[in-house]
């Protein structure tokens, strides 16, 4: 959680070796963060580093993963005012699918359900579990059932469902708490 500290680490070992896309991605991510927590001032002065050093890493590792992943967030989270933009994220999410068909669909999937398109994030979600079928896909269909479309008992089947594919303790609490 030392964020500040940690840019200034990740800062100098960029400066070894200014090719290395993990280095951006490290010291813009550390700065995400960084910024995330400080005041909107001080955010607002981050802002522009972190967007060119997580670019830069997409640049450099045409199959960064995690990079495209901070994209999405990025260019979603942020108000269209300072930057953000859902068209940019999907762009990002679209190289994730390129890349890795699950987490392009999981963020498609986040970034429709960030704008409120449920049936668009469900959609994405099945297509996540169809390309990869973890636990965590089950999960984000779940989770958007039970908390934004107001649909229990297909939450529930999700996750039972899941439970008999993966036998994850994690599996078996979410349905637990829906079960409360």
């Amino acid at each position: 959680e030392q964020f500040e500290n940690a840019t200034k680490v990740y800062k100098r070992l960029l400066a070894t070796n200014e090719a290395n896309a993990e280095y951006h991605f490290y010291y813009g991510g550390a700065m995400g963060m960084w910024a995330k927590n400080a005041s909107r001032f001080k955010a607002l002065g981050l802002l522009d580093d972190v967007k060119f050093h997580l670019k830069k890493a997409a640049e450099l590792d045409s199959k960064h993963v995690e990079v495209r992943w901070a994209l999405v967030q990025l260019y979603t989270e942020l108000p269209g005012i300072i930057g953000g933009s859902l068209s940019t994220a999907r762009d990002y999410a679209g190289q994730l699918l390129k890349i890795s068909p699950v987490d392009g669909y999981l963020a498609t999937g986040y970034i429709e359900e960030y704008d409120k398109e449920f049936k668009d994030a469900e959609v994405s979600y099945k297509k996540a579990i169809k390309a990869g079928g973890s636990a965590t896909t089950y999960l984000k269909l779940a989770n958007l059932y039970a908390t934004k479309m107001n649909r229990e008992a297909d939450a529930v089947k999700t996750l039972q469902e899941a439970y008999k594919v993966h036998k994850d303790p994690k599996l078996l609490a979410e349905l637990k708490k829906l079960d409360s």
